[in-house]
């Protein structure tokens, strides 16, 4: 890596949503003919098409197919830092920013995983009364997205998210299929350490729903939604949530379908 080249990535490492310097940083790849530049030019031009709806499918199928194929490839050689630090990971927007590990080892790994890739989503096992540890981990302020569906988790483990000084960048939060009950709800809702909340899973546990249900369907495109009275009585109650309302995917795009697997 060149000086130059070392300066962009450190900034991509500190900066893991801005997507300028990925584009820099792929410009200099090229430069002296390494594919990885080219594989990091089309996933982030594949985000781009799907934030801003484009339906250009010939380019996107055209896109995803190629950026397979660079992947398939040389994929284990570009995530070889990050790979022995967790049991799953993603690229996304040309690098490894999505992992899966388990709730303890991101608390003994966390620092270490950020000095070799720029992770914004993370998928936690074994996260169930856990979760205040995990929590307590400063590199929490680094996470836009968490995943814990399906993990068995109950109230205090909402609680502990909800309670968290470290959570006020997340965004996009799943923790549906779980045990979480009404007390566990009303923490997430009441929580003031969760400003940047835009999106929520809360489907299929103990406590209802309390987002937006779907109305109208023509098909199997739904044109509208309908409030939610546990919604209205809890926004009454706790103020406006917009993680209660329709969002577009695209509000944070997370996974979006050219993020391909690649693990261990």
């Amino acid at each position: 890596m060149t000086p130059s080249e070392q300066e962009v990535w450190e900034q991509i490492l500190r900066e893991p949503e801005r997507e300028e310097p990925r584009w820099r940083y792929a410009r200099l790849l090229k430069e002296r003919g390494d594919p990885y530049g080219e594989f990091i030019e089309m996933q982030l031009k594949q985000a781009q098409l799907q934030r801003d709806g484009d339906h250009d499918m010939a380019e996107s199928v055209r896109l995803s197919s190629e950026s397979d194929r660079l992947l398939r490839q040389h994929g284990a050689e570009w995530a070889k830092a990050v790979a022995p630090l967790v049991k799953e990971y993603r690229f996304q927007r040309g690098f490894p920013e999505i992992v899966t590990l388990d709730a303890d080892e991101f608390v003994r790994r966390a620092e270490a995983i950020y000095r070799v890739a720029p992770v914004v989503h993370v998928a936690l096992d074994k996260a169930k009364g856990a979760l205040g540890e995990v929590c307590a981990s400063p590199h929490m302020d680094r996470i836009l997205a968490l995943e814990l569906f399906d993990r068995r988790l109950e109230d205090a483990d909402a609680i502990a998210l909800a309670e968290s000084d470290h959570v006020y960048n997340l965004r996009w939060l799943d923790v549906g299929v779980n045990s979480i009950g009404m007390a566990g709800l009303e923490a997430l809702v009441a929580s003031p350490k969760l400003p940047s909340l835009q999106w929520v899973n809360f489907a299929g546990n103990r406590a209802p729903d309390p987002c937006d249900r779907p109305g109208g369907v023509d098909g199997t495109f739904i044109c509208t939604f309908e409030r939610n009275p546990l919604g209205k009585e809890l926004e009454k109650k706790y103020g406006p949530k917009r993680w209660f309302h329709w969002q577009p995917y695209s509000v944070f795009l997370m996974r979006p379908p050219s993020a391909v697997f690649i693990g261990p």
